[in-house]
């Protein structure tokens, strides 16, 4: 039995199929997304040990355009 966590913003989630597919075929601890309109597997570890810094700037113009 494979257990598939999903985390979407809303909307359509273009991954979801691509989540499913990538379950069926044997990956596991993995992170599916679209990047550039492809489907990329990216492995649980590297989603929390590559950081980067927050751009405050844009964290205001978002707050401003809501």
């Amino acid at each position: 039995m494979k257990t598939i966590g999903l985390l979407t913003s809303g909307g359509d989630s273009p991954g979801m199929n691509a989540a499913v597919k990538s379950a069926i075929e044997g990956h596991d601890k993995v992170m599916v997304g679209v990047v550039n309109n492809h489907i990329k597997l990216t492995p649980l570890k590297m989603t929390w040990s590559k950081k980067i810094d927050i751009d405050f700037d844009i964290v205001e113009l978002a707050k401003t355009l809501r």
